[in-house]
């Protein structure tokens, strides 16, 4: 899809957001130490390959050897519009290969380096085809008459790559080394990922569509050993803003609001989001290793073109920044021995917004040390896991360590009766003697802390928030358990509810957490929503907010056994996130490295927006006959 930032300002910049050995520089290559910017650590020496126009989507062949790239002309001068060349990786042998026809994007070597494919609307005839009018907010063109083609590396034997193909938009199509290919199309209605492979005759075969939700899935690419692939997507809320998307893409269009980085594995299944950002994050790659992804994004100035360089690791943590050029920085790939990055950006340009095809030699070094709310849930969680087998640590005095430092005071404190053996109980707000509370609890489990490693994250942000709204806050209070009980026979409340009856109180609700870091496809699974229909409402309203899907929670489930809504009274809602699998799933040991903890992070904001939206306005004392927000008469 051709790029261009969301700004009027910039429409002039025309690249495509498709983050679809090396020889020593020509003499016709620039290497200048200016080029590379403080900051820029993993940066050895950096070669600029090309001088004029706008120049991106340089992408390595196999062997290492030569790059394909796509090239206009500076304004008012040819090509009028993106064309396909090639040259080696050294800058040197640069030519054109698509005739100059039409508009063009997206090129990509065949595994044997023989071929090369890429997306041509050519078959609409030579012209440039009309920009989209403006007038009416900023959008991207989904051209339909974007087809997909191959031909040799010498520009000749053009060929159909998808004989047969719908005329739909066809393009952002990348290629790894097993002959499997991934693209973007709007053949089925809306901007969703295929896949398929080259066959014998140098053809695609076997299309299949491996995306399924609303929203625009595009620019993917394999990691290295084709096991795998990363994409940018946009997933708008219901209502309004999936209504506009869907308007837009009738008329071919899309305006490029949030996009986030994704990955899954290659057939698309265990799907997951690895970015919260909250800006225009796009053209991703995998690390060598492929235990990373590097992308580009514009968080430091999401109306402007300062786009940098960023790393992730594809669990969600170790979020790096890269370049520091304070342009625009982007379509990062690594060649194929790792060794070496090609890049595009407006460094060093001659003209305003010139862009350039870069090479940076690749310094694998140590990641940054980086203080997300991801990195602190996962550290959380290995020490968590760590202090299983350290008698003098173990997990019931770390939590309780761990409720403190979140600023929590002790249950005790406030209800002495109580004997917290088989529990960790932590009260934030200050009105635990004179409203009713929301529990937040969860249990704790040698093959998962994400659970109880979530409910202190909550703690974290609830009491954040309590602190900066001070002065207007009202009396509130949240009760966080961690549950400790052996007899994994016995339900979990049996051990909570002694201690929530010492409340003067009944709670409101019990916010149980639960298995918290296997989302996939943004999918949380809430059971209890059937409680009232003001916990439905709620629910509802905070899963669009949080581009959550909540299955089910837009009905009651009359075959729920009230049983396991309500523990004393008090409607208990679980939160589980879905993992997706085909009878494959079992109970694992989740650490670190397999957890995906953007999705528990994901999760978390969910839960703690629902507890404080909550607040009850006027409660009374359990003996009364007035129930708190959320509750329902039920016979214990």
């Amino acid at each position: 899809m051709p790029w261009q930032h969301p700004s009027i300002l910039i429409v002039t910049l025309s690249l495509l957001a498709t983050a679809c050995s090396h020889s020593p520089p020509s003499k016709s290559a620039k290497i200048d130490t200016s080029l590379r910017f403080p900051g820029e650590r993993h940066f050895g020496r950096i070669t600029q390959l090309t001088t004029s126009g706008t120049n991106a989507e340089a992408y390595w062949s196999f062997d290492g050897d030569w790059l394909t790239f796509q090239h206009k002309g500076p304004d008012g001068t040819s090509p009028a519009c993106d064309q396909i060349y090639i040259m080696r990786s050294d800058g040197s042998e640069l030519r054109g290969i698509s005739e100059n026809i039409g508009r063009n994007t997206c090129a990509y070597f065949f595994p044997d380096n023989s071929r090369i494919l890429f997306s041509s609307t050519r078959m609409d005839g030579p012209e440039c085809p009309p920009r989209p009018n403006l007038s009416g907010g900023y959008v991207w063109p989904v051209y339909d008459s974007y087809q997909i083609y191959s031909l040799q590396v010498d520009g000749t034997d053009l060929r159909l790559f998808e004989p047969g193909a719908p005329r739909a938009y066809n393009a952002e199509a990348t290629v790894c080394k097993d002959g499997s290919v991934v693209f973007t199309s709007d053949r089925d209605g809306d901007l969703e990922l295929y896949r398929g492979r080259i066959d014998n005759l140098g053809t695609l075969t076997e299309v299949q569509r491996i995306t399924w939700t609303p929203g625009y899935d595009g620019g993917a690419f394999f990691s290295q050993d084709c096991q795998q692939i990363v994409w940018r997507a946009s997933r708008p809320r219901p209502g309004r803003e999936l209504e506009n998307y869907k308007t837009l893409l009738q008329r071919h269009l899309v305006r490029p609001d949030e996009l986030e980085i994704w990955v899954a594995n290659a057939d698309g299944s265990h799907a997951r989001q690895i970015t919260r950002i909250s800006a225009a994050s796009f053209a991703p790659y995998f690390s060598p290793d492929g235990t990373r992804v590097i992308f580009s994004s514009n968080p430091r100035d999401p109306k402007g073109r300062k786009f940098d360089l960023y790393m992730i690791r594809v669990n969600g943590t170790g979020l790096e920044r890269i370049t520091y050029s304070d342009t625009f920085d982007s379509f990062p790939m690594f060649s194929p021995d790792g060794k070496y990055l090609a890049f595009s950006s407006n460094r060093n340009a001659r003209r305003p917004h010139e862009t350039n095809v870069f090479i940076a030699e690749w310094l694998n070094l140590p990641q940054t040390t980086s203080a997300s709310s991801a990195d602190r849930f996962a550290a959380l969680v290995q020490r968590l896991t760590a202090s299983v087998s350290e008698p003098e640590n173990p997990p019931k005095k770390l939590i309780t360590d761990e409720f403190s430092s979140a600023g929590l005071r002790d249950f005790s404190e406030l209800f002495p009766k109580h004997k917290n053996a088989p529990l960790s109980l932590g009260v934030l707000g200050e009105g635990c003697r004179n409203t009713a509370a929301v529990v937040i609890a969860a249990k704790v489990e040698q093959d998962d802390f994400s659970g109880i490693a979530g409910i202190i994250e909550s703690a974290r942000i609830l009491s954040a928030g309590l602190i900066a709204q001070k002065t207007k806050a009202r009396p509130t209070c949240y009760i966080f358990a961690g549950i400790h009980s052996s007899k994994t026979s016995l339900s979990p409340f049996s051990t909570l509810n002694p201690a929530l009856k010492e409340l003067p109180f009944r709670p409101k609700a019990i916010l149980m957490l639960e298995r918290l870091a296997e989302m996939e496809n943004n999918q949380l699974a809430v059971s209890g929503f059937s409680a009232t229909k003001e916990w439905r409402k709620l629910l509802n309203l905070t899963c669009i907010q949080q581009r959550l899907t909540c299955p089910g929670s837009t009905q009651e489930d009359s075959s729920l056994d009230p049983k396991t809504e309500y523990v004393d009274g008090t409607p208990v809602l679980r939160f589980a996130t879905v993992f997706e699998s085909t009878g494959e799933k079992q109970k694992k040991r989740l650490t670190p490295e397999n957890m995906n903890i953007t999705g528990a992070l994901q999760a978390i904001d969910a839960v703690t927006a629902i507890a404080s939206r909550a607040a009850p306005k006027t409660v009374r004392h359990r003996n009364k006959t007035a129930l708190p927000f959320g509750q329902r008469s039920h016979t214990r």
